[in-house]
């Protein structure tokens, strides 16, 4: 990581060569459109929903066997899918009804009934909807070897982040999110499902990570101001 670059500045001469941390971290949040997620509260009621976001090739119909288990142990549980280009949405929808079923496609404006299985969010720009829905989200592109996606971003919205071990894009992020607590390894394809089920049937344990997901977002939010500080005094300096 970046920290790892500290003493090749000092070697080059870096009289005072500082890691102040992960900017990435300090983004805020986009908007949430209060009337769309409204909206979408009415349509899906008190339903349990899980989501995987910023999906590639494959991670669909993965995630699809794992709900179809998840729904024989809360049978109303509402999937949501977002993938990572929303042009695949199509052929997305056709793979998930093959499998036998019922997805609404948000693209289409299709509503989301009581018989929907799956919500195909296949739109731009509308994360923030769906991490504030979703107290659970797999992460994209983690349990094939792609890389993973920013499993940091959905915290603020209380989402827990679940992935698995093809990480290897986010190294720092995920070491920050596991170490105090609040994303979810999965070692194996294999063990998502009793991860996910045991995560699900926990109520207490979720919320609790929910609300430590909720903090950590804000601690590294509010980072920013002193990092900028500290950076304009020294520039005031020179």
């Amino acid at each position: 990581g970046a920290r790892d670059f500290i003493p090749v500045f000092k070697e080059f001469g870096a009289r005072n060569a500082l890691y102040l941390g992960n900017l990435k971290l300090t983004v805020p949040p986009p908007v949430v459109d209060a009337e769309k997620l409204t909206a979408l509260r009415t349509m899906i009621g008190d339903r349990l929903c899980i989501g995987t976001f910023s999906t590639q090739p494959t991670d669909e119909a993965f995630f699809a066997e794992n709900f179809r288990k998840l729904k024989k142990e809360f049978p109303g549980i509402l999937g949501i899918i977002a993938p990572r280009h929303p042009t695949r949405g199509n052929e997305i929808k056709q793979e998930l009804e093959a499998m036998g079923l019922k997805v609404a496609q948000r693209s289409a404006d299709e509503p989301i009934t009581p018989e929907t299985d799956i919500y195909l969010a296949d739109t731009m720009r509308e994360m923030a909807l769906w991490w504030s829905l979703c107290p659970v989200g797999v992460i994209g592109g983690s349990f094939f070897p792609f890389g993973g996606q920013n499993p940091f971003e959905c915290t603020h919205f209380g989402c827990i982040p679940v992935y698995g071990p093809h990480m290897f894009n986010f190294p720092e992020l995920t070491k920050i999110l596991e170490e105090r607590n609040v994303a979810i390894p999965v070692a194996s394809r294999e063990e998502l499902f009793s991860t996910l089920k045991r995560l699900l049937e926990d109520k207490a344990n979720l919320h609790n990570r929910q609300v430590d997901a909720r903090m950590l977002a804000k601690e590294f939010a509010n980072s920013i101001a002193p990092i900028a500080d500290y950076i304009t005094s020294h520039i005031m300096m020179h």
